[in-house]
């Protein structure tokens, strides 16, 4: 697992042309509290690269416990992107998960 140094959360890597599925876990859930449904999700480009496009943010899935997802593909090379969801649980909670995203042609 990799540490995004700006923000200190876990970072993502992907490459610009594949479609990728992005994880968030929820770790501060309570005892019996789950995800009921996923209300939102958002980006934000750092602005690492001059020009840099926005990725595409696709469906969007959770595994009815602590896990949500969503399918991202595009994005610029070298960009690093933060990804915000948004979800309700079972108590009736909104929750939020915060993800780092780094675009980049590795091979």
């Amino acid at each position: 697992m990799s540490i995004d140094a700006q923000t200190g959360r876990e970072l993502q890597t992907k490459l610009p042309g594949e479609d990728y599925p992005f994880d968030f876990e929820y770790t501060s859930l309570t005892d019996g509290e789950v995800i009921d449904s996923i209300t939102s999700i958002s980006q934000t480009k750092r602005g690492t690269v001059d020009g840099s496009v926005d990725v595409t943010l696709g469906v969007t899935s959770h595994d009815s416990n602590n896990l949500g997802q969503v399918w991202i593909s595009g994005g610029t090379d070298g960009e690093y992107y933060c990804l915000n969801m948004t979800v309700e649980t079972s108590i009736g909670a909104t929750r939020n998960c915060v993800g780092v995203l780094l675009v980049k042609d590795v091979c």
